[in-house]
């Protein structure tokens, strides 16, 4: 297992259905509550270069972090040291990993890239060494981008879009939304919107305001029962119950991008440096 699995970044111990660590929302106030003077402790590491323009972020199967940049996807390694995923320099400004299906990615192609634009869906099955195009080239660009092995969601700035089979044929959403940041559970589809996180059972056809959620979620990342959010006022926030209920985890300052990893870690992301937080001794 790679080290990040086993201790590094938002590290947050579980016991049973509560995060030891973390404060509950109710704990801590309804919305807006304040940073806990205890709890996890926010740390840094410096990146070896400025990763600029974040787009998204996404952990693989083995633990390694990704992040999705105007100027390709890069690896960022425990020490935060950052290499080029592959010789991809295109914008991406959708991208997910999958655990059986690969990674995806939309957005625009970068110098000297032979990807049309828009690019459409694009996918990798060799951790990004190399891209194809799947679907929808020269058609949409995915601003927002959430999947599962079985379903793939897409927000193109007009309209939410998804696909049940890998890319290859899409269907538009009946809900009217326009989220700024997508996550799949195993039976949910959460959406950041400008009137609060909202939440759809039937792959995006109707959508309910999740009315107990943290006030100004901007971003989201979901991974096995974990859904983490980031909000406006730099939070780290996790739910166990598909965002009914939440605990706050500590402040990610200058985040743009978060990773969840598992129920009990995260990782976030900023042009700098890797934000960690560890649960207090």
């Amino acid at each position: 297992m790679n080290s990040r699995m086993r201790g590094a970044a938002l590290i947050v111990a579980i016991a049973g259905l509560g995060l030891v660590g973390c404060s509950s929302q109710t704990d801590a106030g309804s919305g807006s509550p304040s940073i806990p003077e205890s709890g996890p402790v926010a740390s840094k590491t410096t990146l070896s270069e400025p990763l600029t323009h974040l787009h998204g972020a996404a952990v693989d199967d083995v633990g390694d972090l990704f992040a999705a940049t105007h100027d390709g996807v890069w690896k960022v390694a425990d020490n935060g040291g950052v290499s080029l995923a592959g010789t991809s320099r295109d914008d991406f400004m959708g991208f997910a990993i999958t655990s059986a299906a690969g990674w995806f990615g939309s957005g625009h192609p970068g110098a000297g890239s032979d990807m049309v634009n828009p690019m459409g869906l694009i996918a990798s099955t060799d951790t990004g060494k190399t891209w194809s195009a799947i679907s929808r080239v020269g058609e949409t660009d995915f601003h927002s981008l959430a999947a599962t092995n079985s379903l793939i969601v897409g927000f193109d700035g007009r309209q939410l879009l998804r696909s049940a089979d890998g890319g290859g044929s899409w269907e538009v959403a009946k809900a009217a939304v326009s989220p700024a940041s997508l996550a799949l559970l195993e039976s949910d589809l959460l959406a950041t919107t400008e009137a609060g996180l909202m939440r759809s059972s039937d792959e995006g056809d109707t959508f309910e305001l999740v009315a107990d959620a943290p006030a100004g979620l901007v971003l989201l990342s979901a991974r096995a029962s974990a859904l983490w959010g980031l909000d406006t006022q730099e939070r780290m926030w996790v739910s166990l119950d598909s965002g009914t209920t939440w605990s706050q985890c500590g402040s990610a300052p200058g985040a743009q991008a978060i990773a969840a990893v598992d129920d009990g870690s995260a990782f976030a992301i900023s042009e700098s440096h890797v934000l960690e937080v560890a649960e207090s001794k």
